[in-house]
């Protein structure tokens, strides 16, 4: 009966999954949205992943101050010098 429960949790996820995704678009500024789905046409795969008490969440490595104050200018997403991962700041997108 756990699995069960767990499933049907998980399909409820699931569902919710393009309403989310769009209203999260709808916050991106148009030109880095753009540049993310231009990447996924050309066969890239460009992960995205939150930053959190400046540390990427993908590599786990520690950003620098200098990109951690790029996100306090209103820039919402940044690359990873470390991973080359699409980095953004959730505070931001909460923000927006």
């Amino acid at each position: 009966t756990e699995a069960l429960a767990a499933s049907t949790e998980l399909r409820e996820q699931c569902a919710d999954l393009p309403t989310r995704r769009t209203a999260m678009t709808n916050r991106i500024p148009r030109a880095t949205l753009e540049d993310y789905e231009k990447a996924l046409r050309q066969g890239l795969f460009p992960a995205a992943v939150a930053t959190r008490g400046r540390v990427c969440w993908g590599c786990f490595h520690r950003l620098s101050g200098t990109v951690t104050a790029e996100f306090q200018d209103a820039q919402a997403f940044l690359c990873c010098p470390h991973c080359e991962r699409v980095l953004f700041n959730p505070d931001w997108m909460e923000r927006r």
